[in-house]
């Protein structure tokens, strides 16, 4: 009853077609190494998550969706964010006159954690631009933290101090 070895789960859509599968590896019941998901499609698969594990916690490197458009590059240390941190999320545009959806990765913020906490500098985006920027002592705003403001073609910065 103990899992240990090589894992590998798949799964089909509706039809019965193969369309992801997650493989890794169980020492003693416990998750280790990478695990990653793949994607197949048109016969050939991509990698598009994947996770560190040590005792079954989260260690070292992870690239996870977090929903169908939210992307987070992160490490971890014992189960705990620790290290940079960057998310990414999906922009649907329509264009044309037929109104054709499209779309694009854009950055939303990125930072650093220390076990859990917010730490360091962060930057915070709207639509790939920078809008906010500041520090984080014991997961809370700290010191000056600037606005960037974009009007037309003009941009501009409003520095605020944060009260704790």
């Amino acid at each position: 009853g103990i899992k240990s070895g090589k894992y590998t789960s798949f799964y089909y859509d509706d039809s019965t077609k193969l369309i992801m599968s997650q493989t890794g590896l169980f020492e003693n019941n416990l998750k280790q190494g990478k695990w990653k998901n793949y994607y197949f499609q048109n016969g050939s698969d991509t990698t598009i998550e994947y996770t560190n594990y040590k005792d079954d916690n989260r260690h070292g490197e992870s690239l996870n969706y977090t929903g169908s458009d939210t992307l987070e590059r992160a490490n971890y240390d014992e189960g705990y964010l620790y290290g940079n941190f960057k998310r990414e999320v999906f922009v649907r545009m329509f264009q044309g006159e037929e109104f054709k959806e499209t779309g694009m990765w854009m950055i939303d913020c990125e930072g650093s954690y220390t076990y859990g906490i917010k730490s360091g500098i962060w930057k915070y985006y709207s639509l790939g631009q920078l809008k906010e920027s500041g520090k984080y002592t014991n997961g809370k705003k700290d010191g000056i933290w600037t606005s960037y403001l974009t009007a037309g073609e003009k941009t501009g910065e409003i520095q605020h101090q944060t009260l704790s």
